[in-house]
């Protein structure tokens, strides 16, 4: 998956945690109970949160696009392949829990994003290190 296709799923991603929060902002004024209203509450603490974890992945996603440019241009195929690999899976990682939210996410796939993270960091860190 390209890092640009990979940005365009992130940001529709968070165009929906809008869309969800301005639905429960709309029903706030329809509340029926004290229960009701609580429930909406927090729900909309709960978007607030996603909704500034899917923006820091719209800047690092952009600011991953923009670095590879960057690469490309000055040094085209200069990234080692276990650092170009780790990234696809982690696009992949990533995409697949766009379909998620923070709560509803798998055990399973949000550790494996984690540790890809790191293993992205850990590469990056060797390879700008001259390590690699």
């Amino acid at each position: 998956m390209t890092s640009s296709r990979r940005c365009e799923t992130i940001k529709k991603r968070l165009t929906q945690l809008y869309e969800d929060y301005d639905a429960v902002v709309g029903q706030m004024g329809r509340v029926l109970s004290v229960v009701e209203e609580t429930h909406l509450k927090r729900h909309l603490e709960e978007l607030e949160t996603k909704i500034e974890e899917w923006e820091e992945k719209v800047r690092r996603c952009e600011l991953d696009a923009t670095q590879t440019e960057a690469q490309t241009a000055t040094s085209p195929n200069s990234e080692p392949p276990a650092l170009a690999m780790a990234r696809r899976a982690l696009a992949v990682l990533e995409t697949q829990a766009a379909a998620y939210t923070t709560l509803d996410i798998p055990v399973h796939l949000q550790l494996n994003l984690e540790e890809k993270r790191k293993q992205v960091e850990d590469l990056e860190a060797r390879w700008r290190a001259g390590e690699l």
